[in-house]
């Protein structure tokens, strides 16, 4: 599950409903988020490594960063540069091995603003991030990926779909964006399953034939479902709905999880759910024991 590794009280919470709710037959994980300042700031970098060496141990870790529309207006995250882009992965993998983390994964972060600045040479954009993640590839300990994150990455923040000139897109959208950087390499993709199904208008979205097209750069989930859909302009889709309670549905997510269960022995799946308190976090829990029943 994410945690914001800077505060010592969320990674004791988060880890505590993990404790309680998957049990001894799999690994509990927890996966390091933040806000953009927690990534630049020394003190908090400390924090972070201080915190789950302490309190996390045995505990798979990745790397996830910060995320959300300070993603695009920090400035800090754009995978084309190395500038930011390469210069955050660094403090990424920084944090990896000072935690013993085994995965970083990014967002592109390539933003434009307003659905109609989107670049005129998509694949050559695609081709500088590319080139700035197979730098940071030195570590054959810390597998490094990247995550598909549709337009408007902000879905559930009308005030976006209200002002489309404000409304931040990304480069790398779908899955085959995500293919078209890590192709003939040894990067990954971690699979969104909300990100993936916010823009299918239709119930009961199945996922397996999306896997498949990963192949071996599968190996990390985020798993959530989502209302609504994405038509620009016009509608927002909201993540972070319980695994089964949304429009991609609960025969869809069993089968998916069955498959990923048979096909996939090394991927790790984390659980992004939205709580209504995020000190009780009775949503993910809520969560966690669904999926724990699905793996068994």
């Amino acid at each position: 599950m994410p945690t914001m590794a800077a505060f010592r009280g969320d990674v004791e919470t988060v880890l505590s409903i993990l404790e309680k709710k998957v049990g001894n037959q799999n690994q509990i994980g927890l996966e390091i988020i933040g806000k953009a300042d927690h990534f630049k700031n020394p003190e908090h970098l400390e924090k972070i490594v201080t915190n789950i060496n302490e309190l996390a141990k045995g505990a798979y870790i990745s790397v996830h960063g910060f995320s959300g529309i300070d993603v695009y207006e920090s400035g800090l995250a754009d995978m084309r540069t190395e500038a930011s882009g390469g210069k955050l992965i660094d403090t990424y993998m920084d944090i990896a091995k000072k935690t013993n983390a085994k995965y970083v994964h990014v967002h592109s972060a390539a933003g434009y603003q307003g659905l109609k600045n989107k670049p005129k040479n998509l694949v050559e954009e695609q081709q500088k991030i590319r080139r700035t993640l197979l730098s940071r590839m030195g570590d054959e300990t810390i597998s490094l990926g990247i995550e598909n994150l549709p337009s408007p990455s902000a879905g559930d923040f009308k005030k976006y779909m209200e002002s489309p000139k404000e409304m931040w897109c990304d480069c790398v959208e779908t899955i085959d964006d995500c293919l078209n950087i890590v192709k003939d390499s040894d990067l990954k993709i971690t699979l969104d399953t909300c990100h993936y199904a916010c823009r299918i208008p239709k119930e009961n979205i199945e996922i397996i034939s999306v896997v498949k097209k990963l192949g071996e750069h599968a190996g990390y989930f985020h798993l959530s479902d989502v209302k609504g859909f994405y038509i620009p302009h016009k509608s927002v889709w909201k993540e972070g709905i319980i695994p089964g309670q949304g429009r991609i549905g609960e025969k869809n997510f069993k089968d998916f999880i069955k498959y990923i269960k048979e096909n996939f022995l090394n991927a790790k799946l984390c659980i992004e759910t939205d709580n209504a308190d995020f000190k009780k976090m009775d949503e993910s829990a809520k969560a966690i024991e669904k999926i724990v029943r699905w793996l068994e």
